[in-house]
């Protein structure tokens, strides 16, 4: 399943459309093939894996972002809590 097809299902099935986005994100993130983002993101000139995330949600009017998290597979997610 793609990230689009989750989102997708998830909004046509009444979830939240923020909730249904971040968990089509999350599939690209728990990806260790994904080199781009998450789990398998490639590591900064130190040798470490650093990831951000933002987003906003228009219906509630809010934004939020994370940046430089370490240790963590899935920024979106953090950035929801």
């Amino acid at each position: 399943m793609t990230a689009v097809q989750k989102a997708f299902r998830m909004m046509t099935e009444g979830a939240d459309v923020l909730d249904a986005l971040i968990a089509g994100v999350n599939l690209c993130e728990l990806d260790p093939e994904e080199t781009s983002v998450g789990y398998g993101g490639l590591p900064n000139a130190e040798g470490i894996v650093q990831l951000d995330s933002c987003c906003m949600h228009g219906p509630k009017k809010r934004a939020g972002g994370v940046a430089c998290l370490e240790g963590v597979r899935t920024p979106s997610w953090s950035r929801r809590r």
